[in-house]
């Protein structure tokens, strides 16, 4: 939900802090920059051959035979290697041709994308933190998984987690960024009128773009705010289903469960944000201290 929960406290978070966590997320430039081709997110109106700047290359393929074609990309690259590491050379030359045909057939975009992937799986640590300040300026939802790996590794943790925000704000549609550029300052307003001004807000946003998972991100933080803790569950769970790799929403549904006094779904909201992001040290004393009010309060009556 929030971008960094550092300064929560340790019961039920103030709303306060929960605001200024979420203004420390990416800059609003970084959250919905104009994009030509690509696919900035899933389906709706954030499609991959959505395209805001006119017709372009990626107009020429769906987000299905993208991501086909990452898939086939993959596959051959992995027997590329082993053929390379079985020293079956005719066999590696053939693999190596075939994939420079397949990444060729690319549109511009995810031709970038996928360089840059390549980048941050091989090489140096200077090199995968170039590639992935590159994939958070420019790459979608294809680059994710990767990623998430460099958020296991403190070398490129902090990197990653900067590139994963921008990418998680990233969409498409000129109207839906006009939308969410219009709601951020609201976000962090002190009045409950402009919380329910953001609300309507994000509410046109996920109704516009059904499948852009940070709609329903930010529109969780509104109703935490606003103390409608069930309902930005909901939304939390709908942007998890949509990017699984959203640490923020799971941080976030954790904390609207501890505010429910659910604690063991809270706990394991939590613990799912940590297999996403090791790093998250606020969330990783709330589950402490939920493990010692669990345990001073004993077993739960059956």
């Amino acid at each position: 939900m929030a971008a960094t929960l550092a300064h929560l406290t340790r019961r039920a978070p103030a709303a306060d802090a929960v605001r200024g966590a979420a203004r420390r997320g990416p800059p609003a430039a970084a959250r919905a920059p104009t994009r030509r081709g690509g696919h900035p997110c899933r389906g709706g109106a954030c499609s991959s051959t959505a395209n805001p700047d006119g017709p372009g290359p990626s107009a020429l393929r769906t987000a299905e035979e993208v991501g086909q074609v990452w898939e086939q990309l993959t596959h051959m690259k992995r027997k590329l290697n082993q053929a390379i590491a079985q020293e079956n050379f005719s066999a590696a030359a053939l693999l190596r041709d075939q994939v420079k045909a397949l990444s060729d057939s690319l549109p511009p975009v995810q031709q970038f994308e996928y360089a840059q992937l390549e980048r941050l799986r091989s090489g140096s640590v200077e090199e995968r933190r170039a590639a992935i300040s590159a994939l958070g300026a420019a790459g979608d939802d294809a680059c994710l998984p990767d990623l998430a790996l460099c958020l296991r590794d403190p070398s490129t943790r902090d990197a990653a987690h900067s590139a994963m925000w921008s990418v998680f704000g990233r969409c498409g549609d000129v109207r839906v960024r006009e939308l969410m550029g219009e709601a951020e300052p609201l976000l962090h307003a002190n009045s409950e009128p402009q919380l329910a001004r953001a609300l309507a807000l994000y509410d046109q946003v996920v109704a516009l773009a059904p499948s852009f998972s940070e709609g329903f991100n930010k529109r969780a933080t509104v109703l935490y705010l606003l103390h409608r803790y069930e309902d930005a569950v909901a939304d939390c769970e709908r942007v998890l289903d949509l990017n699984p790799y959203h640490f923020g929403a799971a941080s976030g549904m954790g904390l609207c469960l501890w505010s429910l006094k659910r604690t063991q779904q809270a706990l394991a909201a939590f613990e799912r944000a940590l297999e996403i992001h090791p790093g998250l040290t606020v969330i990783r004393r709330h589950t402490e201290t939920l493990r010692d009010e669990m345990d001073a309060a004993g077993p739960a009556p059956s």
